[in-house]
C-alpha cells in the first residue's frame, strides 16, 4: 500500500466524523455468568434470608436460566471474590493518591485533616487564653 499524504485541513472533519460514530449495538445474548453477576444483589439477599443455592437455582431454571446449584455457587463465590478484590484495589489506590483534606494513619485508616480555618481558629483561641 502506497503512503498516503493527507491535508491537515481534513482532520477537523475526520475528528467530527469519529465523534459521531454511533455506539455498537449490544447483543441481546449474555452468558449465564454475566446474568448471575447482574442479579448478584438479588441472590445475595435471598441467601441472607436463608435460601439455598439449590432453591435459587430451581427458580432460575423455571425462568429460563439453565444452571445447577454447584455452578451457581461457584459463580457467586467468584463474583464475590472479584468484587472484594476490586474494592481492596480501590482502597489501596485511594491511599496511594491520598485524599484532599484527609490523611492515612499507620493502620491505613483515612482520617480527616483539619482545615486551615480550623487550625487558625485554634491558634486564635490559644492566644486568647495566654493573655
Amino acid at each position: 500500500m502506497a503512503k498516503q499524504k493527507l491535508k491537515r485541513s481534513i482532520l477537523t472533519d475526520v475528528r467530527e466524523a469519529l465523534q459521531n460514530v454511533p455506539p455498537p449495538e449490544e447483543s441481546e445474548d449474555i452468558s449465564r455468568r454475566i446474568a448471575i453477576e447482574e442479579m448478584y444483589e438479588d441472590i445475595a439477599s435471598l441467601l441472607d434470608d436463608g435460601h439455598t443455592f439449590g432453591t435459587i437455582a430451581q427458580v432460575l431454571e423455571k425462568n429460563g436460566i439453565d444452571i445447577n446449584d454447584q455452578t451457581l455457587s461457584q459463580y457467586f463465590r467468584d463474583i464475590t471474590k472479584a468484587r472484594k478484590k476490586a474494592e481492596n484495589r480501590a482502597k489501596l489506590e485511594a491511599r496511594k493518591k491520598g485524599h484532599p483534606g484527609r490523611t492515612v494513619d499507620s493502620n491505613g485508616a483515612i482520617k480527616a485533616t483539619p482545615s486551615v480555618q480550623q487550625i487558625s481558629a485554634e491558634i486564635i483561641d490559644d492566644d486568647d487564653e495566654i493573655q
